[in-house]
């Protein structure tokens, strides 16, 4: 199984002006740990749920734009890539969020830690 078997909803995206508080309505309201950051239809960050404590830790304002508190650092996996692999990167980086792109760094979605662990559970059930 590859991730692009996995991305079978439209990704929750953001602008990098958003204030925080919009940001976490969006988790909020579709129940997700983490929104993606885009400009000009490119990915620039990602804001998580450890994103977002940092954030709260350090006294941050809920108007505030995400971009001040979004990881801009971001882990990457092409829709191609085996669910072992992609689960092993995140194992790697300490992530528990991968976006998936296209070769032109479109996003087509993200993959959770969870969403691979069920996957893999899946493939060994059907042994």
């Amino acid at each position: 199984m590859n991730l692009l078997e996995l991305v079978n909803k439209e990704p929750i995206t953001c602008s990098p002006e958003d204030p925080l508080k919009r940001v976490v309505d969006l988790m909020a309201a579709n129940d997700i740990g983490s929104v993606v950051v885009t400009k000009g239809g490119k990915v620039v960050g990602i804001f998580t749920e450890r994103d977002l404590v940092k954030a709260m830790s350090s006294g941050a304002s809920l108007d505030e734009p995400v971009s001040k508190y979004m990881t801009k650092d971001i882990i990457f996996a092409n829709p191609n890539e085996s669910v072992e692999n992609a689960l092993a990167k995140m194992l790697r980086y300490g992530i528990r969020h991968l976006p998936v792109v296209d070769e032109g760094k479109r996003l087509l979605g993200v993959v959770s830690i969870k969403d691979l662990v069920e996957a893999l559970f899946e493939s060994l059930a059907l042994l």
